[in-house]
């Protein structure tokens, strides 16, 4: 399923240019050590179906942007037609230029580079960097307001003073996954359910202060 197979709720369309299909490329960059253990502790692909359950409030784009994008997996879920990856850790990035969906894969620290141009970002950011991946994003979003960015989170990111004037100056609508995202594996082999309640946190034109459990 590509990502033109689906709707979203609201008016969405955007004049895109159609490029020539590219080839997979990997732009490296500087590594950064006192974050690659980090990364490698908090990488959990995130599972095709948290995915597909926000789908049909995406709109219909061509650049699909994971600043955390690990091998690809969300921008494969998403059936991205020209995905573009930014990671840490360099055996994923490698990984990911195998990906097809990943037309683009820069190796290196999202959150010290300037995101590249794109239609939607769409991210699974490290549970210890939730909040810098999210402030970083919305700055990428404004700087065209007709992008569109979906954070997968856990319902906490709601909570707390700390992250009072985050939600107040730049509402998102919440979509609260019913059921809890199996992230790792258990003990017998199988995936296990986290004991956490996850969300999709979504800025849109137009959109903020709206929820819905999906």
């Amino acid at each position: 399923m590509s990502a033109k197979d689906y709707d979203c709720d609201y008016d969405c369309e955007r004049d895109l240019a159609v490029d020539a299909p590219l080839e997979p490329v990997l732009v490296a960059s500087e590594p950064v050590p006192d974050r690659v253990e980090r990364q490698k502790l908090d990488y959990y692909p995130t599972p095709p179906y948290v995915v597909h359950a926000i789908r049909p409030y995406l709109p219909r784009v061509r650049r699909v942007l994971d600043p955390a994008a690990g091998k690809g997996e969300l921008l494969t879920a998403i059936g991205a037609e020209h995905g573009i990856a930014i990671e840490l850790d360099r055996s994923r990035a490698l990984e990911a230029s195998k990906n097809p969906y990943c037309k683009a894969v820069y190796d290196g620290d999202a959150l010290a580079m300037d995101w590249p141009d794109a239609d939607l970002c769409i991210a699974n950011p490290p549970f210890l960097k939730a909040r810098e991946f999210i402030e970083k994003a919305i700055a990428w979003r404004k700087q065209d307001p007709r992008r569109v960015v979906a954070c997968l989170a856990r319902l906490t990111i709601l909570e707390s003073e700390e992250r009072r004037t985050l939600h107040q100056q730049d509402p998102a609508d919440v979509y609260i996954l019913a059921t809890r995202p199996k992230f790792r594996p258990g003990k017998n082999g199988k995936m296990a359910t986290d004991s956490v309640t996850c969300c999709w946190l979504l800025w849109t034109p137009g959109g903020g202060g709206r929820w819905r459990v999906l």
